[in-house]
Parts: C-alpha cells; structure tokens; sequence
C-alpha cells in the first residue's frame, strides 16, 4: 500500500492544498513554502496520540477544522480488511481535528459507497415506525430492471442466517 495523494486543509501553512505521490516522491521548493507542513500534516495522520497545538490551525483559526486526507493505492491485505471503504482498487482515509473548549480532538473518517437511490431507504431505517415504509420503497426499487436480483424482503426473525 502506498500514498497516492495528501489532501491537506486548514493546517499551518496550508490553507487548501493536493499532493499527489508517486512511488518516489521529493518535495523540493523555497523555504516557507509548505514542505515541511504537508511531512508533519503525514505524521498526525499516522501518530495515534497526536498533539497538534492551536498555532497548527491556518491563520489561527480555531473555528474551522483541520483536515488530513490520505488517499491510498497498491492495497494488498488492506482490500480484505477495508472492503466497504474501497473504490476503484483506492482507499481514502480523512482524519479530522477540532478545537473545542481548549482541547483539540481528532477523528478518522473512511469512505465507501452509496447508491443514491437507497438514500430514502437508509434514512427511513434510522427512524422509528417506519418498517412498513421502508418496505414500500424497498419494493418499488426491487421492480426497478437493475434491481430485480435484490433479495425479497425479510425481517431479521424471518431471516435465513
């Protein structure tokens, strides 16, 4: 698995910026002009205790996040273990820091597919009282030609496991 790109945003110097990598990658410029900021901004990325301070912040600015996206290709055991997160043979990982009430946080996003058409279907299901909707629209895409090999509707204790 390598770094395919570094997306980094909000983070000391950078205020919105790509790197794209290839197997070999050397970062040569001015100084001041980011290099060292996207090699820590890779550091915080992986460091499971990072310890950014308020200064990490573009411009100070403590009300907008700092975001770190790895974008990552040539997977190899990560395919079996990432599988929902995986598009075109590609993972993209983000790792989000916030400042809140004078501590900063710091979470991991993964990216995976959605099929716009199950959008109703998914937000029915996280509300309460709507099985009998949510197998009404279910229905209507099960009759749609792409979807005719949907499985027929079930409840978990009607289930075949």
């Amino acid at each position: 698995m390598i770094i395919e790109s570094v997306h980094v945003k909000n983070f000391r110097s950078i205020l919105d910026e790509m790197l794209y990598c290839e197997q070999l990658t050397a970062l040569v410029g001015a100084n001041g002009s980011g290099k060292s900021s996207f090699l820590y901004a890779i550091g915080l990325f992986y460091n499971t205790s990072p310890n950014p301070e308020k200064e990490d912040f573009y411009g100070e600015d403590i009300s907008k996040e700092i975001l770190i996206a790895l974008t990552f290709k040539d997977l190899d055991k990560e395919k079996e273990i990432f599988c929902n997160y995986i598009q075109e043979d590609k993972l993209k990982v983000e790792k989000v820091f916030t400042y809140n009430n004078g501590k900063i946080t710091a979470k991991y996003y993964g990216f995976g597919f959605r099929n716009l058409e199950f959008k109703e279907i998914r937000s029915l299901l996280a509300e309460k009282g709507q099985l009998k909707k949510t197998k009404e629209v279910y229905g209507l895409l099960q009759n749609k030609s792409k979807y005719v090999s949907l499985p027929v509707w079930t409840t978990i204790k009607n289930a075949q496991i």
